[in-house]
């Protein structure tokens, strides 16, 4: 108690003044009191006797008989008070509560039964000390003061600042170091009360000896009144007591929301208790509405209330709730809880918070909504709405120490303690870490409390268990990547260099001059007419929150806790399995005692943590009690994080010695040293930082990343991202329909009448309008659509597919999509298909709120043909489209660049890239409807077309026109692929069963042969095989789909397994088959043996967008030629992916069969593949069922530069600038004549040649940065403008592709973990995690400590000598760029002899480096020989050489 209120105390607060606000009583407001309370003298013998007694025991009963006197002299019988209560003598007994046991001796309470006396029902408590003193005064000797001098004015609880109200100034807040005996005493019982029962605030009195003095206590501090002599001021005693007397349940402190029946006045449990919220205070849910009435909630008695323990804080208060009246209307009846609690006023509110995590949630990831609390509804009042005494008493409160009341309804779930065994703590675990991340990533909200009381859960209607991530009173915003490297360098003191800020100043004409200091010492001056300067950042507040056994290390280890990370949140993660572990009784549901992290000194919690991390006998001994269900437990979770996070907390140490020893030089003036110690110290943090991820943590649990459909809703937003300057808007309605869909009316005579003739429903299309949100205006929509298509297709007539809308909000179940399909175009939909691949079409229907929407009298004018209904904004003909629509030359406008895509745009692009994702499709479409407004899509690898907006109530022929064309259209011009066929009989669209890919005889190119075929080539679709599709949007798109020849086919390519690759690759690139014939025809004539290894082409087909009949093609768009794309299809040989290798052998003969033909193919064909990872190489067995490597996908393969383009590319690369090659200037004479001159020996030399142009410049190559991020050579990532392609990168990547299999391969489970430094982040991120792989042993042999065995055997055997290599070849490159800069700054010095000298040395340096990474280098680091036998290099070999 000491601890706890040692600055949380006001003293000599007047006693008056305290009657007045804490009770709200005033003597003048009750003149029947008022006499009896100023003629109230105790009786002298009874003082006396109480004067006499020796100790505390003996002087109870005498004052309890005074007071007993008091109370029957101020409240007569049959007057009856306010609360039934009384004054009860209860020394005898402890008073039962949740946390401890003492003994008040006196308690106000209305309860007669001594028997049970919990703190819960105390209304006041008093206490009664007696101190050794002189010999007190007799009855006699006290003479009561006159009172009537002190008689204040009637007035009401106000506020002290009321004009007609002037209350004693109280002093502030006295900060004392130690709290005295006496009130830590009377604090311990102010503090069991606000921990029992639902209060605002608690109150009471002292008395020792003869002297009195009231107390108060509320959520943010004590309050203690002027202590005053109660036997010569009897007035004052009875002034109290006549407070108690008239005072109701809400002034002795008890929540105002809580209300009893008059029937009850008995305040002795929560038997017909109610919450009640008023209506015009509570808000409902997300959506923030209000009830028109107040809401009613039963208190449910066969649940216990729950308070926090301690008064000062939130306070938190559980209540068990059950709806009834409207509030059952509105919420239900499934059991719920109030959540009150008071946290500071200045923080963000958890109500909001909630709301902010759930909209995002809800947009962006709606699977996680389950696991995040429901709010129900909540209300929010200051203290002066609650009517806290505080509000009124005057005293001074800092604005940090203020706290506002919020009171949350939300549903009821379990406790941690109540799961059933491992297997559902397990689940309920990986639900909150991963709902958790989710969270972060989604609304940048980090929960802050990771607690065993914050994670619960519920059992849903099949039993299973969901975890809940609750109480979120804590959470905060997430910060800036800037920030928190900030905040790192501040909690290590690294002293760095500050970047120069620049100085400012105003001249009189108000212009703002900004004064830079350069490198070298000078100043620039720079004027900013009347433009501000950006106000430095303010310091962010700092706060250690979390429950003591479960917070971050690095929050303890501090005195100034550092900002709140990500990290620290995963790693309270940690700690709570830890715990769960060492601490839990599954069979006794309850949480046994860890005392070494459940200390109230936070320092020794921090000691044994550190010691948990740094000591593996500390580590080991935590569990020695484990139960023998969670020991596995301990195996299979615990361990690898804990080598996670004691990795980390080792680096967190060797960054602290290696900022003590910078510090050390630098005193002494070692520059050489401080410099290197500080790179070493920005690497080894950049590396700390990135060690404790989602990615790492997830690993280590053996848990997948992403759940299935949770990866394709972050795809489909990832690819919605980047169409932000893909997307051509506003194109005319008829013109996309006639152009995507195909149809013209013209061409449909039976149909055109219809079109123009339908009108929609009035009475549905009211109740649509009416529908306050989407999921109710559904069923409406439908009708009305069900109604159109009836319209259009009347029975004999149906559509070429017949299609059907269906109306299905279960739909969503199996689409991976973050919103409600309301209508799913799909040939015949099965309930149990709802799979993106089978659908042609797709729409959505949104309902908003608006203003304004087409009513009854419109449709009146419809049908009245009265076209003033159709006003110009609403209709697309009106638009800057209009000159153009029946012109189908017209062009359409240009694509617009915009930054961000809208909402509507957003969910729209999403739908259409789930689309493409999957299926075998050129395009896709559908169309959008909101409100009234709907607008068309189409969508295809080149980007997204958006239609004119047109309202479909008022213009329903476009609507009808809309339909009419999806229902006629087959399924190519519905998107599918014109090579895929369906049987004739196939009338549903849901499987590949049957399905045929048919390549035309005219078009299919079999083989190197470059043969053409008399009839059509048919392969069969395998629909035993899955149809796998590149995850992009505007791109290649790359499809694989398994087929099986038959027919002719089988003629020339056998029965083995094929598939068939379709691409839409750019079409100013090399084509994939042209690049693979030219390599396997180099091989074929020089190093045959190497055909095997690359890829068997069968045959292919190549068509542009209009022969691929791409609706983009007709529509008029002006495309960039480097945007352009062909489609291009190949058939070959099925291979198996990398990950099925068997053990470490295969993979290191697939691993050489690969290298070697890569090197081969550039020697005989110049060509470089550009694109090495583990995707792009497989393998197959030949009849021995021996592995034989394969290298694959040559879609970014390219022709080697010359050597010439390759030296000029190095010395940009470094900067370096030689002297330039003399070459000739050339003129023009009036015959044409070109006339070179050539300097020679400093002479000019002219040469005329006859009309012979000069040779143009070289025009410089294309720089792209190719490849998959793990495996790109760093090179290529260090440079903002990547340098040209290389071998050298090729063999780099085949190093940084066999570090990455030792890594992270498991071949018993044939699966890749993940390698997060690699793979995560930008390619900024990943050049410095391969430049510390690189730079630092410690990290690369770190790489490799999660390797499986066997290959880790592999990793000393080849990835050493290999790291060994690399690694002193970035050195050079290091020492090539230090000369150049060296060089640089002589020349600017004109030391014309050193430059020279170091020209020379740069371009020794420079040779070297390049010589350094060769075939033969590799080869000689793995061991194997330069050439095979059957090499054509090698004098054994019968290949003849060309």
């Amino acid at each position: 108690m000491k601890t706890l209120f040692h600055d949380k105390i006001d003293r000599e607060y007047p006693v008056r003044d305290f009657v007045k606000y804490v009770w709200n009583f005033d003597e003048n407001d009750h003149p029947d009191l008022r006499l009896k309370i100023r003629s109230f003298i105790p009786r002298p013998a009874a003082v006396d006797t109480y004067n006499d007694a020796p100790n505390g025991v003996l002087c109870y009963p005498h004052l309890a008989a005074i007071t007993d006197a008091l109370l029957t002299h101020l409240f007569p019988a049959p007057i009856v008070r306010a609360v039934q209560s009384n004054v009860i003598f209860v020394r005898d007994a402890s008073a039962r509560g949740g946390y401890t046991s003492f003994q008040p001796d006196w308690k106000w309470r209305n309860l007669q039964k001594l028997k049970n006396r919990p703190w819960e029902w105390l209304l006041l408590f008093a206490e009664v000390g007696r101190a050794k003193a002189a010999k007190a005064p007799s009855a006699k000797d006290v003479r009561p003061k006159n009172v009537q001098e002190s008689t204040p004015k009637s007035r009401k609880r106000k506020s002290p600042d009321s004009k007609d109200d002037v209350v004693e100034p109280s002093p502030k807040r006295r900060k004392q170091a130690t709290v005295s005996p006496q009130e830590a005493q009377t604090a311990k019982y102010l503090n069991e009360m606000l921990s029992h029962g639902i209060r605002s605030f608690a109150s009471g009195f002292f008395i020792r000896n003869r002297d009195m003095h009231l107390w108060y206590g509320d959520r943010m501090g004590l309050v203690k009144s002027c202590v005053f002599n109660w036997q010569k001021e009897p007035a004052l005693m009875a002034l109290v007591f006549a407070a108690f007397g008239t005072a109701n349940l809400m002034q002795l402190g008890i929540s105002p929301f809580l209300e009893f029946s008059p029937t009850s006045p008995a305040f002795e449990s929560y038997e017909g208790g109610h919450i009640v919220l008023p209506a015009s205070e509570v808000v409902i849910g997300d959506d923030q509405e209000r009830p028109s009435e107040d809401m009613v909630f039963k208190i449910d008695t066969t649940r216990r209330v729950w308070t926090d323990w301690g008064a000062v804080g939130r306070g938190t208060t559980i209540v068990p709730l059950e709806a009834i009246g409207v509030a059952a209307e509105r919420l239900g009846t499934e059991a719920l809880v109030a959540k009150m609690a008071w946290p500071h006023a200045h923080r963000t509110s958890e109500e909001k918070s909630i709301r902010i995590v759930r909209s995002k949630l809800q947009q962006k990831a709606p699977s996680y909504l389950r696991h995040i609390v429901d709010l129900k509804c909540f209300v929010t009042r200051n203290m002066a709405e609650m009517g806290l005494p505080r509000a009124f008493i005057g005293i001074e409160l800092p604005e940090e120490d203020k706290r506002d009341f919020r009171l949350m309804v939300m549903k009821k779930y379990e406790s941690l303690e109540c799961i059933e065994g491992v297997g559902e703590f397990k689940t309920v675990f990986e639900h909150v870490v991963r709902a958790h991340h989710w969270v972060s990533t989604t609304s940048g909200v980090l929960h802050r409390d990771i607690s065993t009381g914050n994670i619960m859960f519920y059992r849903d209607a099949e039993g299973h268990v969901v975890g809940m991530l609750c109480d979120w009173d804590l959470a905060g915003e997430q910060l800036s990547d800037t920030e928190y490297e900030e905040d790192d360098d501040r909690m290590f003191h690294v002293r760095l260099v500050p970047k120069e800020v620049p100085t400012t100043t105003t001249d009189a004409q108000d212009n703002v001059v900004l004064t830079i200091k350069q490198q070298d010492g000078t100043s620039q001056t720079i004027k900013v007419p009347g433009q501000a300067i950006t106000e430095k950042r303010p310091p962010r507040p700092r706060y250690r929150t979390g429950t003591g056994p479960f917070i971050a290390l690095d929050m303890l280890l501090d005195a100034e806790p550092p900002l709140h990370h990500y990290r620290h949140e995963l790693e309270s993660f940690f700690f709570l399995l830890s715990y769960v572990c060492a601490v839990f009784d599954p069979e006794k549901h309850e949480f046994g005692s860890f005392s070494a992290w459940e200390r109230s000194n936070l320092a020794d919690v921090a000691t044994a943590k550190l010691a948990f991390y740094m000591n593996w006998n500390s580590f080991e001994s935590t569990f020695d009690h484990t139960h023998k269900d969670f020991g596995s437990l301990v195996d299979e979770w615990v361990m690898p994080l804990w080598e996670l996070f004691s990795s980390a907390a080792r680096m967190r140490r060797d960054i602290d010695a290696l900022v003590r020893s910078r510090d050390r030089h630098a005193s002494k003036g070692v520059d050489g040293m401080v410099a290197e110690l500080d790179v070493e110290i920005g690497l080894l943090m950049t590396a700390w930082r990135k060690t404790i991820t989602y990615e790492a943590f997830m690993d280590c649990l053996g848990l997948p990343l992403l759940y299935p459909q949770i990866r394709h809703v972050l795809l489909a937003m990832s690819q919605s991202l980047q169409l932000c300057d893909k997307i051509h808007r506003d194109f005319p309605v008829e013109k996309f329909v006639r152009h995507v869909w195909n149809f013209e009316v013209k061409d449909h005579p039976t149909q055109g009448p219809k079109i123009k003739t339908f009108v929609p429903d009035p009475t549905a299309v009211r109740l649509y309008n009416q529908a306050p949100d989407g999921k109710s205006c559904y069923p409406h929509h439908a009708k009305i659509t069900r109604a159109l298509l009836t319209h259009l297709f009347s029975a004999p007539i149906v559509s070429p597919e017949q299609s059907t809308v269906v109306q299905d909000h279960s739909a969503v179940a199996r689409e991976h999509m973050p919103s409600k399909l309301a209508l799913t175009w799909n040939t015949k939909v099965w309930p149990q298909i709802r799979l993106w691949e089978w659908m042609p079409l797709y729409t959505e229907v949104m309902m908003e709120r608006v203003t304004k929407v087409a009513g009854d009298e419109d449709f009146r004018r419809l049908l009245q043909g009265d076209d003033a209904a159709i006003t110009p904004q609403q209709t697309c003909e009106k638009r800057k489209f209009s000159a153009s629509d029946s012109d189908d030359d017209g062009r359409s406008p240009k694509r617009r660049k915009v930054l961000d895509l809208s909402s509507t745009e957003t969910r729209a692009a999403m739908h259409l890239s789930e689309m493409l994702f999957q299926g075998i499709r050129s395009f896709a479409s559908g169309f959008f409807v909101r409100n009234s407004k709907m607008q068309l899509w189409y969508a295809d690898r080149m980007g997204l077309v958006q239609s004119c907006a047109f309202d479909w109530q008022l213009r329903p022929d476009l609507m009808a026109l809309v339909y009419a064309a999806v229902g006629n259209a087959n399924l190519g011009q519905l998107g599918i692929i014109p090579f895929l066929q369906f049987p004739p009989m196939s009338q549903t669209l849901k499987n590949y069963e049957g399905a045929r890919i048919v390549l035309p005889a005219n078009e299919a190119v079999i083989g190197d042969g470059q043969e053409r075929l008399s009839e059509n080539m048919v392969f069969k679709v395998d629909a035993t095989r899955k149809v796998w599709v590149d995850l992009s949007v505007v791109g290649r798109g790359t499809t694989i789909v398994p087929v099986k020849a038959i027919g002719s086919a089988v003629e020339r390519f056998g029965r083995e397994s094929l598939v068939v690759k379709m691409a839409w690759p750019d079409a100013h690139c090399a084509a994939e088959e042209r690049l693979i014939c030219l390599v396997r025809v180099q091989l074929r004539q020089k190093a045959p043996s190497y055909l095997r290894h690359i890829v068997d082409l069968k045959c292919f087909v190549t068509r542009n967008m209009e022969e691929m009949g791409l609706p983009r093609a007709f529509m008029n768009i002006e495309l960039a030629e480097d945007d352009r794309r062909d489609f291009r299809l190949m058939v070959l040989k099925k291979y198996e992916e990398l990950e099925c290798v068997e053990g470490v052998g295969e993979f290191k003969t697939v691993f050489e069969h690969v290298v070697r033909a890569h090197h081969w193919v550039l020697t005989t064909s110049g060509v470089l593949h550009r694109d090495i990872s583990a995707g792009n190489i497989m393998f197959y067995r030949n009849a021995e069922e021996h592995v034989v490597g394969m290298l694959c996908d040559w879609d970014l393969a390219e022709e080697q530069p010359s050597d010439v383009e390759y030296e000029e590319e190095d010395h940009q690369m470094f900067h370096v600038h030689p002297v330039p090659k003399e070459g000739p200037t050339s003129t023009t004479y009036a015959q044409g004549n070109v006339v070179p001159t050539l300097k020679r020996d400093g002479t000019p030399q002219t040469m005329k040649g006859p009309g012979q142009p000069m040779p143009e410049e070289r025009p410089s190559r294309p720089r792209c940065r190719t490849g998959t991020g793990p495996f790109i050579a760093l090179d290529m990532l260090l440079e903002d403008e990547p340098p040209l392609h290389r071998y050298r990168h090729e063999l780099e990547s085949f190093f940084f592709l066999l570090s990455y299999v030792c890594a992270v391969f498991d071949p018993a489970n044939h699966r890749f973990g993940p390698f997060s430094a690699w793979e995560q982040g930008s390619l900024d991120d990943i050049a410095s995690a391969k430049t510390l792989f690189y730079a630092s042993e410690k990290c690369f042999k770190s790489s490799f400590d999660h390797s499986h065995e066997d290959f880790r055997v592999l990793a000393c055997e080849w990835v050493k000598p290999l790291w060994e290599l690399f690694s002193d070849a970035d050195r050079r490159r290091g020492d090539v760029a230090a000369l150049v800069r060296s060089c640089d700054r002589h020349a600017s010095q004109r030391k014309d002899g050193m430059v020279a000298k170091l020209d020379a040395d740069i371009g020794l340096l420079m040779t070297a480096w390049r010589k350094m990474i060769t075939y033969e280098t590799f080869m000689d680091c793995l061991g194997l020989p330069l050439h095979l036998p059957t090499d054509p290099t090698c004098p054994s070999c019968d290949v003849p050489v060309s």
